[in-house]
């Protein structure tokens, strides 16, 4: 019972973890807990020892649901803190082992004990975050202090999409010429800005930052604490309309960025709708490539595994070849490289240092495994990512493989979204290897077209690798789209 009970709890907490402490979504967790119950249930069959042998297949599954997910419990300070509650909770059985007790009535307490026990993971939430939110806040404010500090000057990168894949083109093309530091992976929060900050030696000339936002005032806080002196809006689109309710309140939180520069500042707007919109309505100084003639690309060629173009910047231009793959990736490079010459790179050098740029992991990444070309596009979890990606596909060589997940936090455009998915995955690919919540959507998607490939619904990612080595065959190519993580 007490394994039983502990392996509930940790299943609690790694979820919890995983979404920042604040599990929204508790589908994943009560599938185990659930099973958890059902075995406590078992255990009331007046049977010898069933008990014990329910209780132990309980504890066993439940255990391996967690070793067999792919996120793991990290071992905090706030984890340890958040164990005390559950760990109490979890012995209170063995406590009242009481020789002269009757069986039942032990049972039933055990029983009470796994049925209540994701509360005190709950409980230690109600507790500790007050006091851990705190003391973060406290770290953040030191290290905007600092950065203030220091004079460097900050680059913030906002937009439904793009953005860390802008940050490290915008990086490469600075760097060498400016000292100039970002931050790490793809951290966009608060705390995630302040922990590469803490790094900083306070003779950057430039520091490169992701603004990300999961509610409404994320991006106004941002520029309190961070002030950046230049904004770079990638784009917009319905990602996150399911937790910020609209695409309008995603256009005005996003648009916060650019109201919220230093003076003297500037802000570049991406080539997508809304990013245009924002340029058209923004009075200060500003940039985009969708309205700049100066710097424009032409004979765009797109290879396996590369893309060549002639790049225009002003009066000069060069034929540059780079690794990044897609529409989208050739417009985030344009974006990144009218901020580069607006600070002051010398054309010729961003010409030599586009080649320098590498693939942004996961961001429809190009790689080849024998004669099998793999496109991961797994980290790009939007819906103007999803549709790029599929035109990408086109000129690859068939088979062509699609690893569908489809795409998330859209609210009630979300099933629709995904339908629309299924239909474009039906005019590229070959096979269709379909898991995750969205597996029902995208399968109606592939029937209104009449798909005659082949559809194979997976369980999980082990299913999916068994499927692809009986489909996958020398010349294939694979695109990995969306993995999403285990709080969904």
């Amino acid at each position: 019972m007490v394994c039983l009970n502990a392996g509930v709890s940790l299943r609690y907490l790694t979820l919890a973890q995983n979404d920042n402490y604040k599990l929204r979504r508790n589908k994943p967790f009560f599938k185990t807990y659930l099973l958890a119950v059902f075995f406590v249930a078992l255990s009331f069959v007046p049977v010898p020892f069933f008990a014990l042998i329910s209780c132990g297949v309980g504890a066993i599954t439940v255990f391996v649901a967690y070793f067999t997910s792919r996120t793991k419990l990290k071992l905090t300070k706030r984890v340890r803190y958040y164990f005390i509650l559950p760990v109490i909770h979890a012995v209170i059985p063995i406590l009242t082992c009481i020789p002269d007790q009757k069986e039942y009535v032990l049972l039933t307490l055990w029983a009470t004990t796994i049925v209540l026990s994701f509360l005190p993971v709950k409980l230690s939430e109600i507790i500790f975050n007050r006091h851990f939110d705190k003391k973060n806040e406290k770290y953040i404010l030191t290290a905007a202090e600092k950065l203030r500090a220091s004079g460097t000057k900050v680059v913030a990168v906002t937009g439904s999409f793009g953005k860390t894949s802008c940050k490290n083109i915008l990086f490469t093309l600075l760097d060498g010429v400016f000292n100039v530091a970002m931050t790490e992976e793809n951290h966009n929060t608060p705390m995630g800005i302040a922990l590469s900050i803490d790094k900083l030696t306070g003779k950057e000339e430039f520091f490169i930052c992701e603004f990300g936002a999961r509610r409404k005032g994320d991006i106004k806080y941002l520029c309190t604490v961070f002030p950046p002196d230049i904004g770079l809006i990638t784009g917009i689109c319905e990602q996150h309309s399911g937790v910020f309710g609209s695409l309008n309140v995603i256009y005005n939180e996003k648009f916060l960025l650019a109201k919220h520069l230093k003076t003297g500042g500037f802000c570049a707007f991406g080539n997508n709708l809304y990013a245009k919109k924002m340029y058209r309505e923004y009075a200060g100084n500003k940039i985009s490539i969708g309205a700049c003639e100066d710097i424009y690309a032409e004979n765009i060629c797109r290879l396996i595994g590369k893309t060549t173009f002639n790049l225009h910047i002003r009066e000069k231009s060069k034929n540059v070849v780079t690794c990044l793959c897609g529409k989208q990736a050739i417009e985030n490079l344009l974006l990144c490289v009218a901020v580069a010459d607006k600070i002051g790179v010398p054309p010729e050098v961003i010409f030599d240092r586009i080649e320098a740029i590498k693939q942004t992991p996961h961001r429809l990444e190009y790689s080849r495994v024998g004669d099998v070309h793999i496109l991961d596009d797994s980290y790009n979890s939007n819906t103007v990512g999803v549709r790029y990606a599929l035109e990408y596909l086109r000129g690859y060589p068939s088979p062509r493989i699609v690893v569908a997940q489809g795409v998330v936090e859209l609210g009630i455009k979300q099933r629709e979204e995904n339908i629309h998915i299924g239909e474009e995955i039906a005019s590229v690919a070959d096979h269709a290897i379909l898991l995750g919540v969205n597996k029902n959507a995208i399968k109606t998607g592939l029937k209104r077209k009449k798909y005659r490939g082949t559809v194979t619904v997976c369980h999980g990612l082990k299913s999916v690798r068994k499927k692809l080595t009986r489909v996958v065959r020398p010349g294939a190519t694979v695109l990995f789209q969306n993995d999403l993580p285990d709080i969904y």
